[in-house]
């Protein structure tokens, strides 16, 4: 599809569902397999000239009901080190239910190989589709506590 479509920018949800070609991979552990396919998928962007945007999720610790402190870093990303140790830029999107009730997220960058890391709130309002950037987030803010409903409602 990326040679037929020539895409400047593919997009995949949720990278620790993909299953790797490589042979043998049922039998690794989840974390070997998820880092198989992002080894895959670099090395295909890189062949195709393609950019990829992928998504995936912190451990569990991290989230709710873990036993987190609601800090994220690249070493809370879930399944393998690969996805922050390879990626250009990682950038978590953090939520709780005082952020939801005004229809706002804080987007931190993680990691960035090319500029300094930031974090800026911005709008996240699914059913009038703006998320619309609201202003700088400073370190001195309070990080959200990672607690309440991670699911986001959506009525088209």
């Amino acid at each position: 599809l990326i040679e037929e479509l020539k895409p400047d920018v593919v997009f995949i949800d949720g990278i620790y569902k993909l299953k790797s070609a490589a042979p043998g991979s049922k039998y690794k552990a989840h974390w070997e397999r998820t880092m198989e396919v992002v080894d895959e998928i670099q090395e295909l962007a890189q062949e195709k000239e393609t950019g990829h945007v992928v998504t995936t999720q912190f451990s569990r610790e991290q989230t709710k009901g873990g036993k987190g402190n609601g800090k994220v870093g690249l070493e809370h990303i879930g399944f393998a080190d690969a996805i922050g140790m390879n990626a250009d830029v990682v950038i978590a999107l953090l939520s709780d239910d005082a952020l939801k009730a005004k229809k706002e997220i804080i987007l931190k960058m993680l990691k960035d190989r090319e500029d300094d890391v930031k974090a800026w709130t911005s709008k996240f309002d699914l059913e009038a589709m703006d998320f619309t950037q609201q202003g700088e987030y400073k370190d001195e803010d309070v990080e959200p506590s990672g607690s309440g409903d991670a699911s986001v409602p959506y009525a088209p």
